[in-house]
């Protein structure tokens, strides 16, 4: 089988991050350049990518997440976001809030294309990931002052946060698949 395969087939959501133990720099890397050669609308490419590696603002933004999610209209996310023990980011050492530029023509598909080769390509390299959109709550109240301290470039979106790290354990298990999701005309 395509290694390319292997990863998309292989890749879990990972809930449990060894959180003292930092990715090295080359892996980060190569993670945000897999992000950088992600097809695009009129190849616009209007993505930035933040990575974060401070404890500090990682835990911030958690708690900033949390208390946006606290006002949501569903009570699911209410619930969840009043838990004093969350971590939206699992221990995660390492985030990137992926923004789009505000006058793209296709900008979700282009970041969502982005996201999902950075997500391949943390599985390739063996470290664990988990794709965050709860954090959209918070990014729609920011001020000035929080984008900045969160590297949010001026006229960009902050849309999801990819969280990157080394696993505590291995997610063996395989989800159900939908088995009707396809239909072919020849």
């Amino acid at each position: 089988m395509n290694n390319v395969i292997e990863v998309i087939k292989s890749r879990r959501t990972t809930k449990a991050f060894r959180r003292d133990e930092q990715i090295k720099d080359e892996e980060l890397e190569l993670i945000l350049e897999a992000g950088n050669w992600a097809p695009t609308g009129h190849n616009t490419q209007p993505w930035f990518f933040t990575a974060i590696q401070n404890r500090e603002l990682i835990d911030k933004l958690n708690m900033l997440a949390k208390e946006a999610g606290k006002a949501s209209k569903d009570e699911i996310t209410q619930k969840m976001c009043s838990n004093e023990m969350l971590d939206l980011f699992y221990g995660a050492p390492t985030i990137v809030i992926v923004s789009y530029e505000n006058a793209d023509l296709t900008p979700i598909e282009d970041v969502s294309a982005a996201s999902q080769n950075m997500l391949l390509a943390a599985e390739s390299l063996n470290i664990a990931s988990c794709w965050n959109g709860i954090v959209r709550m918070f990014f729609s109240q920011m001020d000035n002052d929080q984008r900045e301290e969160f590297g949010i470039p001026e006229n960009y979106v902050p849309h999801i946060v990819l969280a990157f790290g080394y696993p505590k354990i291995k997610v063996m298990n395989i989800p159900q698949r939908n088995k009707n999701y396809r239909k072919i005309i020849k």
